[in-house]
């Protein structure tokens, strides 16, 4: 008798969430909470959440993350927000940025200064959502008083633009101390976080923390990938805090840098997450925001979007899935609403001549030492040049995504 019911309660999950149905799906959506709710129950059992974001560029995103961050219960039990964009010695700057007191120009300024300092590429961070949350942060901690303002922390490797830097240092950094295959440069990711998070002070007896990388970081996986086996970000810190670190990944599609698909991994290419029966059953709930676990759930069940040789599935990568926006809605935004000034515009261009002279550029080189002067121009325009896209419109396959999407709508019809 207990055989029988073994196999019929096998046979009944596997109906309920068989992997070719999509209604499953969409009743599964139907019971979960709201994303935000569903992040602050974790944090009931967990102590660390990181969270994967999608494309670097996106802004709904934040309009989430901003959401939790002024939510009170992080300033009061959480307060410690952690980000992979930044070197770790801009950190202090940083915060200097959000807690202060400032006017709104006095904060361009401050902003400005703090893009001089936090990147390793020659270049700064363009995306408008760097100012999105840095801005949003200080209007936060502008109501909160000195000892509950947020704290954030820069994870990525140390790096100056100092003087001395030659492009043979420079080459060195980014060929062997941050390592081709990044496994170098996440293990220091992670190893910072741990010397930021041993000195964390408690927040109301609890010492817990948000911390927000590259979806692709932010797996508790191991790649496998032509004989290489690499520890993401996120693996790092789980072997650290163990169960006490959950996983979340932001809903997006398939992503792969463009050339990827030609160099890399070239059997794979951009496209919806599980060829769009995901997208289709946020669709089927009028995109209602939702939060889960993935473990026991229609969606843990299935193949990663890169499997690699793993044979991935989603509740092999991440602990929590969220659904916020549908992929159509996800709007980037590049330049900020201020300007850089002319030593700073100038300083670019050196940092530009240095990083083409590492590549082995030379003739791109001595055309920024020759006509620097007028991309100095350009940089500054650039800078303050403040631009909405949709995200997909950079993928010339993306109008195919939807048809993907509608064979599971129609199906459900089907069902029904």
């Amino acid at each position: 008798m207990r055989t029988f019911i073994l196999v019929l309660s096998i046979f009944a999950s596997n109906y309920l969430f068989g992997q070719n149905r999509i209604n499953a799906y969409v009743e599964f959506l139907k019971e979960q909470k709201s994303p935000k709710e569903y992040i602050f129950q974790l944090w009931e059992d967990a102590d660390i959440i990181v969270l994967g974001e999608r494309d670097h560029r996106d802004t709904t995103q934040y309009n989430l993350i901003l959401d939790i961050l002024s939510d009170k219960r992080f300033i009061e039990k959480v307060g410690n927000l952690y980000l992979e964009v930044g070197v770790v010695n801009a950190t202090e700057r940083a915060n200097d940025l959000i807690k202060n007191s400032h006017d709104k120009e006095s904060f361009h300024k401050r902003f400005v200064e703090l893009q001089m300092i936090e990147m390793w590429s020659p270049s700064y961070w363009d995306k408008y959502n760097r100012y999105q949350l840095l801005y949003g942060l200080f209007q936060i901690n502008k109501e909160l008083s000195r000892e509950n303002q947020i704290n954030i922390g820069l994870l990525d490797m140390e790096f100056s633009w100092h003087d001395s830097i030659t492009p043979k240092k420079y080459k060195e950094f980014y060929t062997i101390q941050m390592n081709r295959e990044y496994n170098t440069r996440e293990k220091i990711m992670a190893d910072n976080f741990q010397t930021f998070y041993s000195k964390q002070q408690p927040r109301n007896n609890h010492k817990k923390a948000l911390i927000i990388t590259s979806r692709e970081y932010a797996g508790k996986f191991h790649v496998h990938c032509k004989g290489n086996n690499v520890k993401r970000q996120a693996g790092h810190i789980k072997d650290m805090y163990g169960n006490k670190v959950k996983t979340v990944a932001l809903n997006w599609y398939k992503w792969l840098p463009l050339n990827w698909e030609k160099q890399i991994l070239p059997n794979k290419s951009n496209g919806l997450s599980a060829d769009g029966k995901f997208d289709a059953a946020f669709e089927l709930t009028n995109c209602t925001a939702v939060g889960f676990d993935l473990d026991a759930s229609p969606f843990g069940e299935d193949k990663y979007d890169y499997t690699f040789d793993n044979d991935l599935k989603w509740k092999d990568v991440f602990d929590g899935y969220i659904f916020y926006e549908p992929y159509y809605n996800f709007t980037g935004k590049i330049g900020f609403p201020t300007r850089l000034n002319n030593k700073q515009a100038k300083e670019f261009i050196r940092r530009m001549i240095i990083n083409n002279q590492a590549l082995g550029n030379k003739k791109d080189a001595r055309l920024l030492k020759w006509f620097g002067w007028i991309r100095k121009y350009t940089e500054k325009n650039e800078y303050c040049n403040m631009r909405e896209f949709k995200c997909i419109s950079i993928y010339p396959n993306h109008i195919e995504w939807k048809s993907a999407m509608d064979k599971w709508i129609i199906s459900n019809e089907q069902e029904q």
